[in-house]
């Protein structure tokens, strides 16, 4: 506010997008995964291997989708939003980017809250805002929305590698472990960005809904199709550790299952 409505709004917008598309993941994820610890808290090796599963869950399915809004967030802002919104395309680019942290952030939380270690959290969300305030006011002052979105960027940064360091001192999980549950998924976002760099000349310029949405889905839908065969093909090749591909293996052998009883 301090530099304008037109600011305020652009860093609003923005922010709201980008936020809204990866809660879609990490709130429904929360829920289940607060359940999941709190029933087996007692359990370390278990509390290991669920956390590590739910790192590649959510590595899993926030990587390609927040990925795609980096790469296509002028499309999509000037479609969803329209043109008078152009310029919060940099704000979704980076916000979108930094909700990577849900990676680590949402297990996390759960995991904490499962255990009963919520003193742990409201430390760590503490002393995060005590420092975020002041910084943030005057970096807004001083470099306007950009030095605000920089100064995000480097907090939230250095918040992640704390949040990993909270994972291995309550569960004892290297940081080797945890950067190796996330790592497929990093992986296979790299032939969907091939893709993406190949066919990003296809989309066109505007902002009508049809004439621009039907090739960028048409775009997302052959790079998620690149993504997932890379995923697949980087967990066999890791000799098929049981994760999210397992059961979506086993929920898709199931579905045919009933199909042909059905048939």
């Amino acid at each position: 506010r301090l530099r304008g409505s037109a600011v305020l709004g652009t860093y609003s917008i923005g922010g709201l997008l980008s936020a809204r598309i990866s809660e879609v993941v990490a709130i429904p994820a929360s829920r289940s995964l607060f359940a999941a610890f709190s029933s087996i808290q007692t359990e370390r090796e278990r509390l290991q291997r669920a956390l590590l599963q739910s790192m590649t869950f959510m590595s899993a399915l926030l990587v390609p989708v927040l990925l795609t809004l980096v790469w296509f967030a002028e499309p999509i802002v000037l479609v969803v939003l329209g043109p008078q919104w152009g310029s919060a395309v940099s704000v979704v680019q980076l916000m979108s980017a930094l909700m990577i942290s849900h990676i680590v952030f949402t297990p996390m939380v759960s995991m904490l809250m499962g255990l009963g270690h919520t003193r742990t959290l409201f430390l760590r969300n503490f002393f995060f805002v005590i420092v975020y305030l002041p910084v943030a006011i005057y970096a807004v002052i001083e470099e306007g929305l950009m030095g605000l979105l920089v100064l995000k960027a480097i907090l939230i940064f250095g918040l992640t590698l704390v949040d990993f360091m909270i994972v291995r001192h309550t569960l004892g999980l290297s940081l080797w472990r945890q950067g190796g549950a996330i790592v497929r998924p990093f992986l296979a976002a790299l032939p969907m960005t091939a893709v993406y760099m190949a066919m990003d000349a296809w989309v066109p310029e505007g902002h009508a809904v049809f004439a621009v949405g039907l090739p960028l889905a048409a775009i997302c839908l052959v790079g998620g199709l690149a993504y997932l065969a890379a995923l697949f093909t980087f967990w066999h090749l890791a000799g098929r550790p049981d994760g999210l591909e397992t059961k979506a293996l086993g929920a898709l052998d199931y579905g045919l299952q009933r199909i042909r009883g059905a048939a």
